[in-house]
């Protein structure tokens, strides 16, 4: 169940050290269910599927069909990109306030 303090928030999840999970995933070929803990997970060495899968892990906890969640994959040690995440959070939170006010659509 979600907290109810965060019930009408917009969330950000920052998936870190996609690098690494790239060279597990696709190059070193550790499968998403190595400790055997999710049965589900695809047996997969692709990606963009192995992302999916992972994001969908924690959207399936959202209960608030209306509570938007944005997603950012990032490489902290990445300067470039986590200037493009930050900016997009910022633009994500602005936009936010702007239509709590009724001032954007």
């Amino acid at each position: 169940t979600n907290s109810e303090v965060f019930e009408h928030t917009t969330m950000i999840l920052f998936l870190n050290k996609s690098d690494i999970f790239r060279d597990k995933l696709c190059v070193r070929k550790i499968p998403l269910n190595i400790s055997g803990e999710f049965p589900e997970a695809p047996d997969t060495d692709i990606y963009e599927v192995g992302v999916a899968w992972l994001q969908n892990k924690f959207l399936e906890h959202n209960d608030n069909p209306n509570k938007f969640v944005y997603v950012h994959l990032t490489t902290a040690t990445d300067r470039s990109n986590i200037k493009v995440v930050l900016e997009a959070c910022k633009v994500t939170i602005v936009r936010q306030a702007l239509q709590r006010m009724n001032f954007y659509p």
